[in-house]
């Protein structure tokens, strides 16, 4: 006897869209972990960029200090000079005839003030396109830009918003190194200068002390005649 009833099997989901599902959650995820990560590197090198720019203000300043410096020691040395012609003529009567047919040393030119290569222009902070700490969203790429990657693009070759997002926080991050570079080779050149010149006001130091000390001396032999 063959059964005439009917059973009713409530339909089940394909296999494949939760499949589906589930592997666009992981994207999901995975998208969310790298703009996290893309964001937290670019606030790291958006902070390190101001720290440099704050180097290389202070680098400025010492230059300054330094050129200040020079100029003074420079100044005293051409005095010193002065008043060692000056102690000539009151040593003995050999000494008035050369000054009385003679001229006061002439000043020699003062030292070229040094400027730093970090007071060059190119440390305006590149931080300023990221001053969120986080990635803007895309731009227009700049002239001469490299072109994007064509990873992640759709039909048509267009990229899906994350994937612009992204290469967006790539191209900031790449600006950032690039400037930190730049500035770390001018703070390195700027402290080169300011060596050479700390030398160069150490030499003229020890010139000013040495003439100092003899014409105490020479000072001492005229008051005692």
């Amino acid at each position: 006897q063959v059964s005439t009833s009917f059973q009713f099997h409530p339909a089940r989901p394909p296999v494949m869209s939760y499949r589906h599902q589930d592997l666009q959650k992981q994207i999901k995820q995975q998208e969310d972990q790298c703009a996290a990560h893309l964001s937290n590197t670019i606030k790291t090198l958006t902070e390190t960029d101001q720290v440099a720019t704050a180097t290389a203000q202070k680098l400025n300043q010492q230059s300054e200090q330094l050129n200040k410096i020079e100029g003074d020691i420079h100044e005293t040395n051409e005095n010193l000079r002065t008043s060692e012609w000056l102690l000539t003529g009151l040593k003995g009567f050999g000494g008035r005839l050369k000054n009385m047919f003679g001229k006061p040393p002439e000043k020699s030119a003062a030292p070229t003030p040094e400027r730093p290569v970090t007071a060059d222009g190119a440390f305006a902070s590149s931080s300023a396109m990221s001053s969120s700490g986080g990635y803007q969203g895309a731009r227009q790429p700049a002239s001469g830009a490299r072109p994007a990657p064509a990873y992640g693009t759709g039909p048509g070759g267009k990229q899906s918003e994350f994937d612009q997002k992204y290469n967006a926080g790539l191209d900031q991050v790449e600006q950032l190194l690039g400037g930190l570079h730049e500035k770390a080779k001018a703070m390195g050149q700027t402290v080169e200068q300011q060596n050479s010149q700390i030398g160069r006001i150490q030499q003229s130091t020890d010139m000013a002390r040495d003439r100092l000390d003899n014409q105490r001396k020479d000072l001492q032999k005229v008051m005692s005649r």
